[in-house]
């Protein structure tokens, strides 16, 4: 803690930094879980703090470069964000994603890149409530539900009833609404049956004019929003 900021952070980049994507499935989420809850019930029986949840990053990225963030509470504060930013997030499912972004707490504001492989629209409110704390994220993929039926202009309608709690989140004035809405992405799954075009024919793939027509259309709701709140 001697050195300079700028020494100690290019330290953290090096053995924090390691950029690869990771993909967090229910299991290891679930033995993240169960290790942080043996080394929280170890630490206390010896007078020892758990640094911000460190453990629990430590069973959850599988590498002992995370040790680094166990030694003291100084260190893990600066440190903890070089293990989220610019790492690439996917989850298989919605309800993953939320618990996992539930867990890190205040580390969701680190969070930069994240896909969603399949999600549900019973728990998309509860995933852009969660996103609302990720303020540097700067990628989010997402498939529509596989669970609604409809045109693809119908699920943006629906889906823009929860999105808004992102976009609109903490007071966002138009034009941070518009820069988070261009890091939002629209997918349709392979397994998908439920969006169809204005003929009633199965969507199979998200086209790059559909998404600007997603896009668009949610564009327009935002500007709508602002206009009525002036």
């Amino acid at each position: 803690m001697k050195l300079p900021v700028e020494l100690r952070q290019s330290i953290y980049k090096m053995v924090l930094g390691n950029k690869t994507a990771i993909t967090i499935t229910a299991k290891k989420l679930e033995c993240a879980r169960n290790h942080y809850k043996l080394v929280k019930a170890f630490t206390r029986q010896l007078s020892y703090r758990v640094f911000s949840g460190s453990s629990l990053q430590n069973a959850l990225f599988e590498s002992d470069a995370c040790s680094l963030l166990l030694t003291t509470r100084a260190i893990s504060a600066e440190a903890i964000e070089f293990l989220y930013r610019g790492r690439h997030f996917t989850f298989p499912g919605i309800a993953i994603m939320v618990d996992w972004l539930s867990d890190i707490k205040e580390c969701r504001k680190y969070v930069t890149h994240i896909t969603c492989e399949k999600s549900g629209h019973r728990l998309t409110r509860a995933c852009y409530g969660q996103l609302a704390h990720a303020v540097r994220l700067q990628y989010f993929k997402i498939n529509l539900p596989l669970t609604f039926n409809g045109t693809l202009r119908e699920h943006m309608d629906k889906h823009y009833q929860d999105l808004q709690l992102y976009l609109l989140a903490r007071g966002a004035d138009e034009a941070e609404s518009l820069r988070k809405l261009d890091c939002v992405h629209f997918d349709i799954g392979p397994d998908q049956r439920g969006v169809r075009d204005n003929n009633g024919l199965v969507l199979r793939q998200m086209t790059p004019d559909m998404e600007r027509s997603c896009k668009a259309f949610i564009k327009a709701k935002l500007q709508k929003h602002f206009k009525k709140s002036q």
